[in-house]
């Protein structure tokens, strides 16, 4: 996936899902990004579940599949807690027939992104079990926002529980993918801040019943 389409498209989040027939339900707290609206459910599922009742679950619905095609779940937290320290974030994560599964995590500043591991070198394919899947990134003193979630790029399914943010373990090494700077945006792309920013990541294992 090209790598400012998807800093963009995950800056800019759907607030409503398209199709009045569909019967997804999204996690309270939780957000969905999708390139084609229509082509993925995006969705709390009770199948879904590591531990617990509920889990969250990206499926793709429509047969044919265009080149970089994704849905998934966005949500965003103050970094302010996590400044000047090596955060890890983890996620249990199973997958069917899925092409990728990727666990995220960006942290932005006030003017744009600073840091990002998408897994995009290490993705969950095929038909996977519950593992966990671990990112392990340095927060800097003028990060605002930490950026995370979950997506399936192209076919299958993915689904992930029990997301946890702890202080990395020691000796643990980063897994930013980018070197300082590659991230900036390039002259005429405008960076849009999240609009939701939470205090604290929340509904971590998505067992907070959706408000009527």
């Amino acid at each position: 996936m090209h790598l400012i389409k998807f800093i963009q498209l995950t800056a800019v989040v759907s607030a409503t899902l398209a199709g009045a027939a569909r019967a997804e339900i999204l996690p309270p707290d939780w957000r969905e990004i999708r390139l084609t609206p229509d082509n993925y459910e995006v969705t709390l599922a009770s199948d879904a579940a590591f531990e617990g009742n509920y889990g969250a679950s990206v499926r793709r619905m429509a047969p044919d599949v265009r080149q970089g095609e994704f849905g998934g779940f966005i949500q965003v937290a103050q970094a302010a807690p996590w400044r000047g320290r090596r955060v890890a974030m983890r996620a249990w994560i199973k997958t069917e027939l899925a092409d990728r599964g990727q666990l995220w995590l960006r942290i932005d500043s006030a003017n744009g992104p600073l840091a990002l591991d998408n897994m995009d070198n290490r993705p969950v394919k095929g038909s996977t079990g519950w593992a966990l899947y671990e990112i392990v990134m340095d927060v800097p003193m003028e990060a605002e926002n930490l950026v995370y979630g979950l997506f399936l790029v192209g076919s299958g399914r993915v689904d992930f529980d029990n997301v946890q943010f702890l202080p990395a373990p020691v000796g643990a090494k980063t897994t930013n993918q980018y070197k300082e700077g590659a991230l900036k945006l390039k002259q005429g792309q405008v960076y849009t801040p999240p609009s939701i920013v939470l205090a604290v990541p929340g509904n971590l294992d998505f067992e907070r019943p959706p408000t009527p």
